[in-house]
């Protein structure tokens, strides 16, 4: 009598044993699960106007924004300029073909190869992440940082204006486009690191 009992309770222990280990399992999987970063989707502008880039129903995300794992295109005929004017705001990437102004103090952070092809204003906003970022249209930098671990490249045939009021690149920048001077600064300014520095008169550009 007393081993039928024995036996029923090792069975009911095994049996809890077992339900307990299969759910801690599930907890275990979903906790992986929630670690791993959905595949990234493209989100595209799709109104043919100028707009901000914080309007959600400017975007084929609506009614959400561009997030952390989106890769963002921006290509319409009809559209001039994008702006950025407030809060930090994280893509995956950007493939801009059109201009873009990030000011207000605004963030944009990316995480992977992007590009802008239009003019780029950066007046007091800022750009940091991961990702290179290639310009190659106009590039005007009146105050506002770079930073992060990704490199800036001012692309072949842009022109960058750079204004005496920016200090110190927090990221690489290279160029293989022209550096020139809002007023008249060192084009040494557009080295890595580099501090931006006003041309003395009658300085011959490095």
């Amino acid at each position: 009598m007393h081993s039928f009992e024995g036996f029923g309770a090792l069975r009911r222990f095994y049996f809890v044993f077992g339900y307990l280990r299969v759910n801690c399992l599930q907890v275990i999987v979903l906790l992986i699960l929630g670690t791993v970063r959905a595949p990234a989707a493209t989100v595209t502008w799709i109104v043919d106007l100028d707009g901000n880039w914080t309007t959600a129903s400017n975007w084929s995300s609506n009614p959400n924004l561009p997030g952390a794992g989106d890769d963002v295109v921006i290509d319409r005929p009809s559209t001039d300029t994008i702006t950025l004017s407030s809060g930090i705001q994280q893509i995956q990437s950007l493939d801009s073909k059109e201009s873009l102004v990030i000011s207000g103090g605004a963030t944009l952070h990316i995480a992977a190869d992007s590009q802008v092809g239009g003019q780029f204003i950066l007046n007091n906003g800022n750009v940091d992440g991961a990702g290179n970022l290639t310009l190659k249209g106009p590039i005007s930098w009146y105050f506002g940082a770079m930073s992060g671990t990704g490199k800036t490249t001012f692309a072949a045939g842009s022109s960058a204006t750079i204004d005496s009021s920016v200090g110190r690149s927090r990221r690489p920048i290279s160029r293989a486009g022209t550096c020139a001077a809002r007023e008249t600064i060192s084009s040494a300014s557009c080295r890595p690191g580099a501090p931006i520095r006003r041309r003395s008169p009658g300085l011959r550009r490095p």
